[in-house]
């Protein structure tokens, strides 16, 4: 699941930004609006779970499984950490070292529903840990000997033996590619998808998130200056959600040739009349939110896949957990996780307090969770929201 509503780092993917349902003919523009997004319209209860037992740092990604949440970020016992579903830290695993059990780097994890494991990838994308979802032990490890597969970024399980890897950056001199098919128990690639330009993907760097995610049993997948948002269907990548260029998409010309590196293409589009940055795409029920940048502004995008509309939103108000409004750029809700029965923020004590600070006119429906912010010092943990 890769962090969306409301705050975008360089974490993200540049695409056309309009939303076009397969099967009807209108195309639908993503316009960034100065329009306020109510938490209620889209949830209708939360609840606050603070991470406690342990010093934790650089969060990165959340899973949630039948037993656990896991937490990919620093602690001193570990970076893939175990918590019970209340917040109560459990146990650390897989330490970034060259030890036994250990890894190199870690570049994410995910809960494979198949084989009950959090698997993790890492090593450069050489290797994947299936861990005990309740104690963190290893079970096993899985070598990625394709070497053309080397410096995968994402996985997603798409059944017991096989995965949907993504990766961003070229490892081998041709033929390349952002999307493998990768079969565990043969050792082969099955599929390969959407050819990479080896020379642009080496001199830009970006790191994205949630490239590859399941939702209510299938896979999707996007990537950067496509106009789809693809869907896994034997075998194949498949057209799911389609874009179409308007007057605020990244031309083409500027996407192949009008840029030094990676910060003068930054400097370049944040000058422009353009929306970038957009990406962090997360699914719940019926919702795709994601979120770009327009004239250095963050915006969020929610669109309606029942009813194909889409809209943007420049603010937003927490009518449900702590009643309040965010201001300019400051918001402290990170989505970070999403599944077809929540969805999950992290949320820093220290920018939450800012704002507490500042509202007015608070109603006691939110003065329970205000006590329990109020109560952590400035340099607590992230906490969690989970919405639904």
């Amino acid at each position: 699941m890769n962090k969306c509503v409301f705050i975008i780092s360089l974490s993200f993917i540049f695409m056309s930004c309009s939303y076009n349902k397969i099967q009807g003919d209108v195309d639908f523009n993503v316009v960034p609006r100065e329009d306020t997004l109510y938490l209620s319209n889209f949830f209708s209860s939360g609840k606050i779970i603070p991470l406690t037992g342990v010093l934790l740092s650089f969060v990165s990604e959340v899973e949630i499984t039948p037993k656990s949440i896991v937490i990919l970020g620093h602690t001193e016992h570990g970076d893939v950490n175990f918590f019970t579903k209340e917040g109560s830290y459990i146990c650390s695993a897989v330490r970034i070292g060259r030890g036994p059990s250990e890894m190199l780097n870690i570049s994410d994890i995910v809960y494979n529903k198949y084989t009950g494991t959090l698997d993790v990838l890492g090593n450069y994308g050489q290797n994947i840990y299936k861990l005990d979802i309740e104690t963190g032990d290893l079970i096993s490890k899985i070598d990625i000997e394709k070497n053309h597969i080397y410096s995968a970024r994402q996985i997603c399980p798409v059944d017991s033996i096989r995965y949907l890897m993504y990766k961003d950056t070229p490892y081998v001199a041709s033929d390349d590619y952002y999307c493998y098919l990768f079969n565990i128990a043969e050792n082969s690639v099955e599929g390969s998808f959407f050819k990479m330009n080896e020379k642009f993907a080496g001199t830009v760097l970006i790191s994205q998130i949630n490239n590859v995610y399941e939702y209510a049993g299938n896979v999707y997948f996007f990537r950067m200056f496509d106009n789809c948002l693809y869907v896994l269907e034997n075998g194949e990548m498949m057209p799911n959600i389609r874009y179409s260029e308007n007057e605020y998409s990244i031309p083409a010309k500027l996407l192949n040739t009008g840029y030094d590196d990676l910060m003068d293409f930054i400097r370049i589009c944040e000058d422009s009349d353009y929306i970038w940055g957009h990406g962090s795409m997360f699914r719940y029920r019926e919702y795709l939110f994601s979120s770009y940048t327009y004239h250095n502004k963050y915006y969020t995008n929610v669109m309606n896949l029942d009813d194909s509309t889409s809209k943007s939103y420049r603010f937003m108000k927490d009518d449900i957990v702590w009643g309040f409004s965010s201001e300019n750029d400051v918001n402290p809700f990170y989505m970070i996780y999403s599944d077809e029965e929540r969805t999950v923020f992290t949320v820093e004590p220290y920018e939450l307090k800012f704002l507490l600070e500042k509202s007015e006119n608070i109603s006691q429906q939110f003065s329970y969770n205000r006590d329990i912010v109020n109560s952590l010092p400035i340099d607590a943990n992230p906490m969690l929201v989970v919405l639904w």
